[in-house]
């Protein structure tokens, strides 16, 4: 059976202060890197993939032929932001994203004009899926998440972004208990832990990342709320993962006392 088609939706969040801070300027070099950031994740992509998307200053959407593709994209485009702080400390980006079911066949984007004599006023009208997607981004929810609508996280996508550990296997579709879930998404959307890479070393630079984006977000209270809720995201993971390790030592320890115990009866 062929995959449902996805629609990611990815916003980048801060835009207000960065006009009232740097104004135009400030808010151009923005949206500039925003676009190269996309444009750096999306290289390597085919068509049959990415049949198409489209960005509107701080926004982007994406049509993806499955959620492997959009869960994929998406991490990428995150991880890019953060592994720019470690050049740049002050261009610092923070994004919001959603992943959903594709179910419309129209464009995501279509032109209108009002009838005479306002046909010289163009319209823009956005399907409904990319509504849903910006209504729930919109929904409440705080910090660098990537929400995946729970109808798409089948088991081949769940194994797809499965973090090995030995014998132990994690998940990085989550509900997480710590961060907030508004009425529009509680029990129909998870958290994808992004932040979650394959290798220790590579887990341990993106927290590092984080702690400094943390410190360095304190004199801004709308970037500090974003850091803040993202923080509570890479605490949880961290647990998660600090609990599997926890039960693999314990493990390798229990094997070491009975070939110990096997290796003194001989």
């Amino acid at each position: 059976m062929t995959p449902p088609r996805a629609l990611l939706f990815i916003d980048m969040l801060g835009v207000r202060s960065r006009w009232q801070r740097g104004g135009r300027e400030e808010a151009e070099v923005a949206f500039k890197d925003f676009r190269n950031l996309v444009a750096g994740a999306l290289r390597g992509t085919r068509v049959s993939e990415v049949s198409y998307g489209i960005i509107e200053t701080d926004a982007f959407a994406a049509t993806c032929a499955d959620a492997i593709v959009a869960v994929e994209l998406a991490r990428r485009i995150y991880q890019m932001a953060f592994r720019q702080t470690a050049h740049n400390n002050s261009r610092r980006y923070w994004f919001r994203g959603v992943i959903l079911p594709r179910t419309s066949e129209a464009d995501l984007r279509r032109p209108g004009r009002f009838g005479k004599p306002l046909s010289q006023v163009e319209l823009a009208h956005y399907d409904r899926d990319l509504f849903d997607a910006i209504a729930i981004e919109k929904s409440g929810i705080k910090g660098m998440r990537l929400l995946v609508a729970k109808s798409l996280v089948t088991q081949d996508v769940s194994k797809r972004f499965s973090l090995d550990l030995e014998y132990l296997h994690l998940n990085r579709f989550k509900t997480l208990r710590n961060c907030h879930y508004g009425p529009q998404v509680d029990g129909t959307y998870l958290d994808f832990l992004w932040m979650v890479t394959d290798g220790e070393k590579e887990r341990r630079e993106m927290e590092l990342l984080m702690s400094t984006r943390f410190r360095l977000s304190a004199k801004d209270p709308e970037e500090f709320a974003q850091a803040a809720a993202t923080q509570l995201v890479f605490l949880e993971a961290d647990a998660i993962i600090g609990s599997m390790l926890s039960r693999l030592k314990s493990e390798h320890a229990r094997k070491d006392r009975q070939a110990l115990h096997r290796g003194g009866a001989a």
